[in-house]
């Protein structure tokens, strides 16, 4: 039985996800290549240190790469062992690939108990980054907050491959979503 509904719901949901992940990560990677590039024009051309420029940037591309893991889970775009299971004879690699998906959502979930228990135990030592004096517990409640959308996401590729009647997620090679 399809549960339009539900399916209405993720189509909806993973659509307006994807599109402002792909933009924000796109947003945070331009403007750290832009503060290298301000960074490597400081300390060669006007030979001044660009004190922020290193962890600004450092904060984007841990920013852009989380927000790129999601990415990936969505398209399918991760290292598997799909040679392998593909091989398999029909209901053992449906098995296998059920399997795995329950492996994936439990190490997200996992990763993301884990970084939200280091982030509270961070908020009791008050420490911080070294120039723009950033509390690393933010950082990692990010980190939290970004594996439970992975976690989303798998769920979703869940519901949809093997609960749904029709899947309603496409998913083409390259990562190309719709």
């Amino acid at each position: 039985m399809q549960n339009t509904t539900l399916a209405r719901y993720i189509h909806t949901f993973d659509k307006y996800l994807t599109k402002v992940e792909t933009n924000i990560g796109i947003i945070f990677f331009a403007f750290m290549i832009t503060i290298v590039l301000i960074g490597i024009f400081m300390r060669f051309v006007l030979r001044t240190p660009n004190v922020y420029g290193e962890e600004i940037s450092m904060h984007l591309l841990f920013g852009s790469t989380m927000i790129g893991i999601s990415l990936g889970v969505r398209s399918k775009s991760h290292l598997g062992v799909e040679g392998l299971v593909d091989a398999l004879p029909g209901i053992a690699g449906k098995i296998v690939k059920i399997l795995m998906s329950f492996v994936v959502m439990g190490m997200y979930g996992a990763l993301c108990v884990i970084s939200f228990t280091l982030a509270s135990q961070s908020m009791q030592f008050d420490s911080f980054t070294a120039a723009l004096r950033v509390p690393y517990y933010s950082i990692y409640y990010t980190m939290s907050f970004l594996f439970a959308i992975c976690l989303l996401q798998s769920i979703f590729l869940f519901i949809n491959a093997y609960l749904l009647e029709k899947p309603i997620l496409k998913i083409e090679g390259g990562g190309t979503l719709s």
